[in-house]
């Protein structure tokens, strides 16, 4: 018996404020004894690594039930010893199919806990060779056919409001009760997620110590566990209002309670704080637009829910010309497949795009102009290239995957320099000069002291930084010669532009 109050961390205390007057277990009597460790190996895994939230756990451990389930109507006696890659990879899948499991979860997430378990104690569970790509075998999926995660997602792409419906929601909305309409300015403001916006603190804002027109708004990202801090500019209009509207519900706080709060919207149970509900704010917000006649645009009455606006920030910011980065970092993507929702989702944002990033001229990290890039950032149906600060990558087109070294863009092959960012280059140029004579002076002062260790790493990075200046100092020059060069040949897989 698991309780849930000693398996996470303070970076869950908001999951613990919800829990007001009641625990929750985690009860692994459910599985049988042979399997009981292994599930427990693995949940406790995926906590330590922050991949598994409480709320999403007691849905998550309930997945290997199927798995259970499965083996007992199997065999007299299952054990791991009875687990082989055909009886994981054809009969289980076999299985779930029969029983009209929905979804792959059950099935992937089964995979990876027998991984976990083969890791653990090879003596005891066999170490499969079956891997995810069994799931495509499920009959009942989440996506259509043939469009997958990221297909699936750019068409939800579409759920984002129009503004018609947004100025017609501004409107109902101020005749909610309070906080719910701060919480509809901030969300709608910042784009952040429900819960996030919900569970904001007090002290969320603050004035930026280092430059007086801008003020700080800090919030915690639940789904990716990481701390957002997003600049608002006073003088900007959608800033403006959202800084105005947590200073009046700062102000209606301390009227009310008579002092600070944890959170800025708090709701007290006694003398426990927590936060209003997402679901009490829809609530009211769908009481509004019954009363004012909100339509959605096909007609009919429109089904409020939180998550659209996240949609409609994001489209909103393709349209005024955002690229992938920064709509990545403003709604704090974990990865840039989702941003690419907003910008790729329609043809208007792939014409602006192509359009405004540089003309199609953009630059290998050798001063060669490969005008094949801005086709692959705004390639209609697939994504064969990333923005990246500066510029674009085309790893994706030669392995499938995304890079994890973006610092590394500029000693890479596969970095293209986008023409219009030259002032970024030559102030990259400047900073790199500056960390360049650091290090020169850092490698003298270690050699002199005999740290040999330390000296070989120092001069391995000076190396490093050396590399890249040269190659800032080729972008720049190619650019402001227009596309003049002399440089040699990449050799690279190509991948063609007329793939189906």
């Amino acid at each position: 018996m698991l309780l849930l109050d000693d398996l996470y961390s303070e970076y869950h205390v908001r999951y613990k404020d919800l829990q007001k007057q009641k625990s929750s277990y985690v009860n692994l009597f459910q599985f049988p004894e042979w399997l009981r460790d292994a599930v427990r190996e693995h949940i406790l895994d995926k906590i330590s690594h922050d991949e598994l939230g409480p709320k999403t756990l007691p849905g998550y451990v309930g997945r290997f039930k199927h798995f259970s389930n499965f083996m007992h109507e199997t065999f007299e006696r299952p054990s791991p010893s009875s687990i082989t890659d055909v009886l994981i990879g054809d009969m289980f899948v076999d299985w779930g199919n029969a029983k009209g499991l929905y979804g792959r979860n059950w099935y992937t997430d089964t995979l990876a806990m027998l991984a976990t378990a083969a890791r653990k104690w090879p003596d005891i569970w066999p170490g499969l060779t079956v891997s995810a790509r069994s799931s495509k075998k499920i009959k009942n999926v989440h996506y259509k056919e043939g469009l997958g995660r990221l297909g699936y997602a750019q068409e939800g792409g579409g759920r984002a409001y129009s503004q018609r419906i947004v100025d017609e929601l501004y409107s109902a909305v101020k005749h909610a009760p309070s906080p719910t309409p701060c919480v509809f300015t901030l969300i709608m403001g910042a784009g952040m997620r429900s819960e996030d916006g919900h569970a904001i603190l007090f002290d969320c804002l603050d004035e930026d110590p280092n430059d007086a027109d801008f003020m700080l708004l800090t919030f915690w990202q639940s789904k990716v566990s990481k701390w957002n801090v997003k600049p608002l500019h006073k003088n900007n209009k959608d800033h403006a209002q959202i800084i105005n509207a947590i200073e009046e519900q700062r102000s209606a706080v301390i009227k009310r309670h008579g002092k600070k709060t944890k959170y800025l919207f708090p709701v007290f149970n006694g003398t426990h704080e927590s936060f209003t509900s997402p679901t009490y704010t829809m609530g009211e917000i769908k009481k509004q637009c019954v009363s004012a006649g909100v339509l959605s645009d096909d007609g009919s009455p429109l089904s409020f829910s939180w998550h659209p606006l996240r949609h409609t920030k994001g489209t909103s910011m393709a349209k005024d010309g955002h690229d992938i980065l920064s709509i990545m970092m403003e709604l704090g993507h974990a990865s840039p497949d989702m941003a690419t929702v907003y910008i790729n989702n329609r043809l208007e944002l792939k014409k602006k795009a192509l359009l405004q990033n540089g003309g199609g001229r953009f630059y290998t990290i050798e001063g060669e102009v490969d005008e094949s890039v801005a086709n692959l950032l705004v390639r209609k149906g697939q994504i064969r290239a990333t923005r990246v600060c500066g510029g674009a990558c085309t790893m994706p087109a030669q392995i499938g995957d995304w890079c994890e070294h973006a610092n590394a863009c500029y000693t890479c092959k596969h970095y293209r320099a986008d023409a219009k960012d030259v002032d970024f280059f030559k102030n990259e140029k400047g900073a790199v000069i500056n960390l360049i004579e650091e290090q020169q002076e850092e490698l003298v002062a270690l050699q002199e002291n005999q740290q040999s260790r330390m000296s070989e790493i120092t001069g391995r990075r000076l190396a490093k930084n050396k590399e890249i200046y040269k190659r800032l100092n080729d972008i720049v020059s190619s650019i402001e010669a227009d596309g003049q060069y002399q440089g040699r040949e990449q050799q690279a897989r190509k991948t063609s532009l007329e793939d189906k």
